[in-house]
């Protein structure tokens, strides 16, 4: 199926669904899924990477894509390319055709025109009206993204910008709830917690509490991308090891929320729950 026909399916199937439900005698259930993302900052979340190309795309981080209502979008983020330095992020515009495809999933066909008018296509999954799980096949199965995202409002009031602007003077408490590596093991935590202390000057000290966690310290970047969402990249040192990693906050309220961390460039990828307070 071409690309037009696949938007004219996609446009369709919401449609289909509905008067499917109508003959049953029974009425279409509530979306969640949104009729369009005009209006909405979407938060993409890179979670794990597929491809063959040794360079050029964004393996860790997070990007932000902002839709207008003629068709067009601009992606702004802080994904850090492969085979790039670290300076180096995404930013791309394109256009595009988003539609529901059921209560709680969308599709979005779009055209990457800054990256030789490549096509791609995500499918959304909405846990909730304002988050889930995406997927992206760009290039015709070139690269395969996937990971978590959410939803926040473009023109969000200031004092409901969850996310800080600087992360120097506060304590962030990390629960780590899951963990995964081809590591043995026992060779990394896969329970626990561990307290991060960030001092203005961009060090950082970590105290771990659990099986396999350990003391450490750190530099590091934050930047905030979205009213909810930050991004911090860090050197980790410790006494038997000096990794960087990337990590994802996601804040559901002013002190709390949920983290991903893409540790030593995919040597072990950690999620959970976190808390915030003052130094």
């Amino acid at each position: 199926m071409n690309l037009a026909n696949r938007i004219k399916y996609v446009l369709l199937a919401p449609v289909l669904l509905s008067i499917d439900c109508l003959y049953a005698g029974t009425p279409a259930p509530a979306a969640i899924a949104p009729e369009s993302l005009v209006g909405w900052d979407l938060v993409l979340q890179i979670e794990k990477v597929q491809t063959k190309i040794p360079t050029g795309y964004p393996y860790k981080g997070a990007l932000v894509k902002r839709y207008k209502a003629d068709g067009t979008f601009r992606a702004q983020g802080t994904g850090t390319m492969a085979g790039a330095t670290a300076t180096e992020k995404q930013v791309f515009d394109g256009t595009y055709a988003y539609a529901r495809t059921g209560t709680h999933t969308a599709t979005e066909l779009s055209i990457d025109t800054t990256v030789d008018n490549t096509p791609l296509v995500i499918e959304y999954t909405f846990d909730t009206p304002t988050s889930g799980r995406w997927e992206e096949d760009f290039g015709h199965g070139t690269i395969l993204f996937s990971g978590r995202f959410s939803l926040v409002s473009s023109t969000l009031e200031p004092e409901k910008h969850w996310a800080p602007a600087v992360k120097g003077g506060s304590n962030v408490a990390l629960i780590i709830k899951d963990a995964q590596s081809n590591i043995p093991p026992n060779a990394y935590p896969r329970a626990g917690l561990v307290l991060q202390t960030y001092d203005l000057d961009g060090t950082l000290v970590f105290k771990g509490f659990g099986p396999g966690t350990v003391n450490s310290t750190g530099t590091y970047k934050y930047t905030k991308i979205a009213a909810n969402t930050a991004v911090e990249e860090v050197n980790q040192v410790s006494a038997n090891f000096a990794y960087p990693y990337t990590m994802v906050y996601t804040y559901t309220s002013p002190t709390s929320g949920t983290w991903f961390q893409n540790f030593g460039d995919g040597l072990i990828l950690f999620s959970g729950t976190f808390d915030t307070f003052p130094n």
